[in-house]
């Protein structure tokens, strides 16, 4: 199933003037109090267990926060006013505080641990809220995942720029994005989370063994549901790997990325169809799995050099040729 897309955050809500929940931690729900601001959600996607949103939030003179999450939480610093000054610590008074300086700065807040932060000033802040909960981790590291917790961090985002901002433009349009694109940003978003910010060390990924009979589970799979959204963790569970190993694992035997392999097959698909049925283009983009007839052009294009109207063009006119011999 594709991406979901929530009305609603529920780690920050929409409200003009947040709340002040006060609640049990070991009972999984929030404690604390958050930034009395205006505030308004721009877009979200969640995916077995990781939520990711986008907000933009507007302050004026003191706003106070007093978190403490049953759940881990990673928040990334889009863009901010240079006017607004912010102070933040983790686990007071022996986290010390801390002045945030840049605008992409984060933090780390693992479960269980305590964050406060004062904002001053006047202006707008835009930033990427990410909830990471146990299942996501289980589903992308695999048994490792037991073992493993996160370090508090205040400071300069550990994670890849460019992975921040595709992450952030998924939250905003998260119909327009396949799920196996979606569910690749999101394990590597956890593997290098933990490879930052985790308590031990993640052992580097062993390419498993998996035979061609068990990978003919997956390239069947793919054949058979190119009709619509596919996800790397149900192709993982055929073979019953984590998507992490799994991804290794296709690979090294096939030398391309699963996704990058469900898109080919798609166009080759697709390229067959334009050839031999007289289906719309629009049709036969909604056979092999896209959203829209401009992505599906847009991908052909670039995957054969030629739109798909061409194509067709070329192919039924290349047929002509060939019967009059």
């Amino acid at each position: 199933m594709p991406p979901q897309r929530s009305q609603r955050n529920p780690s920050l809500g929409d409200s003009p003037t947040e709340r002040a929940p006060h609640s049990d931690v070991a009972a999984g729900r929030d404690t604390g109090r958050y930034f009395s601001a205006r505030r308004g959600t721009e877009g979200t996607f969640a995916v077995a267990g990781l939520t990711c949103s986008v907000h933009m939030a507007s302050y004026r003179g003191t706003a106070e926060a007093d978190l403490l999450l049953p759940r881990d939480v990673v928040v990334f610093g889009l863009e901010r006013d240079p006017d607004i000054a912010i102070e933040e610590a983790v686990n007071p008074p022996r986290g010390g505080t801390r002045s945030v300086s840049a605008p992409n700065d984060c933090f780390v807040l693992p479960r269980g641990h305590r964050y406060t932060a004062k904002m001053k000033g006047q202006g707008s802040q835009q930033y990427l809220f990410c909830d990471v909960e146990h299942p996501a981790v289980a589903r992308v590291l695999g048994e490792v995942a037991g073992g493993l917790e996160l370090r508090p961090h205040l400071g300069p985002n550990p994670i890849a720029l460019g992975l921040v901002e595709r992450l952030a433009s998924i939250c905003l349009t998260p119909g327009d994005f396949p799920l196996a694109y979606v569910e690749s940003l999101a394990s590597m978003l956890v593997v290098e989370l933990f490879r930052a910010n985790g308590t031990m060390p993640i052992p580097a990924p062993l390419t498993p063994n998996v035979g061609s009979a068990r990978f003919k589970l997956v390239l069947d799979f793919v054949e058979e549901h190119l009709d619509r959204d596919i996800g790397l963790t149900e192709l993982a569970s055929l073979v019953g790997l984590s998507v992490t190993h799994f991804s290794h694992a296709f690979k090294a035997k096939y030398g391309v990325s699963p996704y990058r392999y469900i898109v080919r097959r798609r166009l080759k698909r697709a390229g067959t169809l334009l050839r031999t049925s007289d289906e719309t283009i629009a049709a036969i983009a909604a056979r092999v799995g896209f959203s829209t007839q401009s992505r599906f052009s847009g991908a052909f294009a670039k995957f054969t050099g030629s739109v798909p109207s061409a194509y067709r063009s070329a192919a039924v006119g290349a047929a002509s040729i060939g019967g009059c011999r």
